[in-house]
């Protein structure tokens, strides 16, 4: 009987027990994003990333800008050659003008001169003066064809 009687209070408080912590779960409240304040330390991490950010590309920037100033004497300074026996690299198309870079680079195209001006870069400076060039006019407007034209020559 003690045995039954020890059983039923224990239960009884096990159950107590649960339902309070239950109640302590339920009214606890969790904290949300807007509740927390960035601390100073965090601030500054952030502001430090950006200018990290901002300070590499102006380091991009300046190395393309070098980059051209070595092109600009045969090529021009805004891809148009001023001597007939160098190539315009300004609206050429951004593959074409990589995929000779890289030529010239690894010795695929033979052009002393060349190899030389790209013996320095790696390909990721390949690949944005590629972009640069690709982005300039060249100044030649390709003609509209209009529907007209076609219809004529049936």
């Amino acid at each position: 009987m003690k045995f039954v009687l020890f059983l039923t209070i224990f239960t009884f408080n096990l159950h107590a027990w649960a339902a309070e912590t239950n109640a302590e779960i339920l009214t606890k409240s969790e904290p949300t994003i807007d509740a927390v304040e960035p601390s100073p330390d965090m601030l500054e991490i952030a502001e430090q990333e950006i200018n990290f950010d901002e300070q590499q590309l102006l380091i991009k920037h300046q190395k393309l800008k070098t980059q051209i100033e070595f092109c600009a004497p045969c090529h021009g300074k805004n891809g148009l050659s001023d001597v007939p026996i160098y190539p315009n690299l300004a609206g050429q198309h951004q593959e074409y003008l990589f995929k000779q870079l890289l030529a010239f680079k690894y010795r695929r195209r033979k052009d002393p001169i060349m190899q030389g001006m790209v013996s320095r870069l790696n390909e990721e400076d390949m690949l944005e003066l590629a972009k640069y060039y690709a982005s300039l006019s060249n100044g030649i407007t390709q003609p509209k064809l209009t529907g007209a034209a076609n219809e004529n020559s049936n």
